[in-house]
């Protein structure tokens, strides 16, 4: 280990405890064993930033320390645990795939677009394994809370909560989109008024039957229909997960490895899913209309427009538009229900709660101005973003891996900023760092990884011997 580490004095009294002293631990052990102790920062105590702890407040520190800490590895393991489930590859070979080496220079145009659709390809299996992970983590969490008396009612207002705001989202598109073709229609109409001639006898018509359809397709009550038909469909993913897991027998390993790596959780339902939203949105992929009728009337409004740019461009956006709100239910409003199916909506609450309490934990524990204003910037900047976050995914129905890279974006930036801002707060006090008084789960995690790298240095220097 490294000398002139900065550990509070409560922390180095608990890793004494547990290991130098009471040799409890199999790390404890190695170590003694090899006449190894951990530093001891024996620099003089700045009176300061640091007073006297009585045992009863010290054991309270490490209390609640241990607790955050336990709640971290079993989420950790969990984590880890599902990860052998995992779609085709998982997320390990996949972001190897996404990254793997190719030529640097394509021969022609066809080996540049063979390499372009194999990185499209490897992005998007990604992408299906990080879904993968996270519905199983998902389900996982969600199996055990249901346990706990009264929380399917939270369980339940939570998810309903996640449902009304995709509706409210996917109607707002639509419509949207819909005032945009009437908007389109009343400019092509108009300009053809006078017009009986056939081919503008022809585009009135396939605009009346465009907007007859949509009309019933677009609106609130259709959505709202369609969505509770397919959140239906998809009822309690989180039990065919769960059963997979439950299901894991050590001794076919392999088997569960080669059969999960290819197939998504609850591949089955979710098949049966996405066959059911195709059979109700299909045929309104273009408006309502067929291929053929859609080319035809996007060819007569160009004839009839004459080069006016208001019509062209006003049809062109509401086309825009209706394929975008399309699109958002076809992928982005399944992927959500099935998040939700899943358990999503419950555990992204009760993540921004624990993350909020452990916010206040650390802040309680603070004993200086200094280190309070410290672990608001450096905590609570994050927790703002990953509120911010959460609330932005929601209301976009941003779900599954996209939302977990949008997280670590945010996650980090966030994270950046709040230490800078930290530091130029604690330079205007003259302080170097701020005053080390409270325990934190990274404090723990960063004892067991110098342990950890302790004892595999000795392990190479004995093989060396």
């Amino acid at each position: 280990m490294q000398n002139g580490i900065n550990q509070s004095s409560l922390l180095q009294a608990y890793i004494q405890q547990n290991t130098t002293g009471g040799q409890n631990s199999a790390l404890g052990n190695i170590m003694a064993q090899n006449n190894i102790v951990r530093p001891v920062n024996t620099a003089p105590a700045n009176d300061t930033f640091t007073k006297e702890e009585t045992p009863a407040e010290s054991n309270k520190k490490k209390t609640i320390a241990k607790i955050a800490l336990g709640a971290a590895i079993l989420l950790s393991a969990g984590v880890g645990i599902i990860a052998s489930f995992r779609h085709k590859g998982g997320p390990i070979k996949s972001f190897k795939n996404l990254f793997k080496k190719k030529p640097e220079l394509p021969k022609n145009m066809e080996d540049a677009t063979a390499k372009l659709k194999a990185q499209f390809e490897n992005a998007a299996e990604l992408q299906k394994g990080a879904d993968n992970i996270n519905n199983a983590k998902d389900s996982l969490v969600r199996h055990f809370l249901m346990k706990i008396p009264g929380y399917k009612k939270f369980d339940t207002w939570a998810s309903n909560l996640y449902r009304k705001t995709a509706l409210k989202t996917m109607n707002k598109k639509y419509q949207k989109a819909f005032g945009a073709i009437k908007e389109s229609d009343e400019r092509i109409l108009d300009a053809i008024k006078n017009n009986t001639d056939e081919g503008a006898e022809r585009l009135r018509e396939l605009i009346r039957k465009r907007q007859d359809i949509l009309q019933g397709f677009t609106s609130e009550k259709a959505i709202k229909e369609r969505m509770q038909k397919l959140d239906k469909s998809m009822s309690r993913l989180d039990e065919e997960a769960w059963q997979i897991v439950k299901d894991f027998k050590p001794k076919k390993l392999k088997e569960y490895i080669e059969k999960y790596s290819k197939n998504p959780l609850a591949e089955k339902k979710l098949e049966a899913a996405k066959n059911l939203q195709n059979e109700m949105t299909e045929k309104f992929m273009f408006g309502g209309l067929d291929e053929t009728e859609a080319k035809e009337l996007d060819k007569l409004i160009k004839a009839f427009a004459k080069g006016d740019e208001t019509i062209l461009n006003g049809a062109k956006k509401a086309h825009k538009l209706y394929k975008n709100a399309y699109t958002k239910e076809q992928l982005d409003m399944f992927e959500k229900l099935r998040d939700i199916n899943y358990g999503c909506a419950p555990n992204d609450i009760l993540s921004m709660l624990g993350t909020t309490g452990l916010l206040g934990l650390y802040t309680a524990q603070a004993d200086t101005k200094e280190e309070r204003v410290s672990v608001s910037l450096t905590t609570g900047i994050p927790l703002l973003a990953t509120l911010g976050t959460t609330l932005v995914a929601t209301n976009k129905m941003v779900s599954g891996a996209k939302a977990l890279v949008l997280g670590l974006i945010t996650g980090g930036l966030s994270n950046i900023l709040g230490n800078q801002i930290n530091k130029k707060y604690l330079e205007t006090k003259g302080m170097d760092k701020s005053p080390k008084t409270i325990v934190t789960i990274d404090d723990y995690i960063n004892t067991i990884q110098d342990d950890a790298k302790t004892v595999l240095n000795l392990e190479n220097k004995s093989r060396l011997i």
